[in-house]
């Protein structure tokens, strides 16, 4: 049990320390990122929902993507969710 929780705070603080990319320049608009992700190249995963804010302004085009390095360990489009009226990104690493 011990273990596990171990690995889980590991990947956990790993993920804060993401360096998240997000595509929202109008001039990227609609251009095709090219990140690839092979999930069978990784022992454990996880999902992230997120609401991206650029400042005080909510995010709601755009894809996000998760880096440890300058390797991409997953990437979501944003999707809108109509019963809170905000685009959530659902990013699984």
């Amino acid at each position: 049990m011990f273990e596990t929780n171990s690995i889980m705070r590991k990947y956990f603080t790993e993920l804060l320390l993401i360096f998240c990319s997000l595509l929202v320049s109008n001039d990227l608009a609609g251009q095709s990122h090219g990140w690839t992700v092979n999930p069978s190249d990784y022992e454990n995963d996880c999902e992230v929902n997120a609401i991206i804010l650029w400042g005080t302004n909510e995010v709601t085009t755009g894809t996000l993507g998760a880096f440890v390095g300058t390797t991409c360990r997953g990437y979501a489009n944003g999707i809108f969710f109509s019963v809170t009226g905000k685009t959530i990104y659902p990013l699984r690493c």
